[in-house]
């Protein structure tokens, strides 16, 4: 795959800023051609990420690993990551994974609706509740749960079934940030299922023992 065009380069703020090989994203300010179509699936949402992991290759894989086996399994909209050997002006930057990045664009297309219509909420810290699904959160957290009112009013909110494979995702693979550093939620604009909160696994830096607090 080959980018000519102007990029716009900026850090990606994860657990590998600390480490040499650090993790990017970027963003075309050129248009890609539709004709350059592995590239164009990456590009066509404007951004798409470069994941060092601090020169982890095993994380790597298992990220790779992962999303094979939750595609197979889920309905999840993963964002998919390839291996690739990255050069900046002739220089070696090293292994990277390649992926597109889920963005309002993306689950747009998914549910059929426009990106104007769609609400993106990414909480990196359990204390930073959004206030968009601040209304679910405190049901979920607040409401009185010794009647079906207001178990009634949490699934009038939110698609279980998205929330039941998150929840089985993040056990299953051991994810020690699950539900503290990072989740991704997404909605579409509307009334009964179109306008449902969705979750996505959108974190596995460190799962299947890399952190043996998982």
């Amino acid at each position: 795959m080959t980018y000519e065009g102007e990029v716009i380069l900026s850090l990606r703020k994860d657990g590998n800023l600390d480490y040499g090989q650090k993790s990017f994203l970027m963003t075309g300010a050129d248009p890609v051609p539709e004709s350059s179509c592995e590239l164009y699936e990456l590009f066509r949402d404007g951004t798409f990420l470069l994941y060092g992991g601090g020169t982890d290759h095993v994380a790597k894989n298992r990220q790779v690993l992962e999303e094979l086996l939750l595609k197979e399994i889920t309905d999840f909209t993963l964002e998919e990551r390839k291996g690739c050997l990255v050069f900046v002006d002739g220089e070696f930057w090293g292994l990277y994974l390649v992926g597109r990045v889920n963005t309002a664009e993306t689950f747009a297309r998914r549910a059929g609706g426009s990106p104007e219509e769609i609400q993106v909420i990414e909480n990196r810290y359990p204390s930073q509740i959004a206030p968009e699904y601040g209304e679910l959160y405190r049901l979920v957290t607040e409401g009185n749960t010794s009647g079906h009112g207001t178990y009634q009013k949490i699934l009038e909110q939110m698609d279980l079934e998205s929330y039941l494979d998150y929840y089985c995702a993040n056990l299953y693979f051991g994810n020690s940030q699950f539900d503290s550093f990072s989740t991704t939620l997404w909605r579409r604009a509307g009334e009964g299922e179109t306008g449902k909160w969705h979750w996505e696994f959108s974190d596995a830096t460190d799962t299947l023992g890399r952190n043996k607090v998982s």
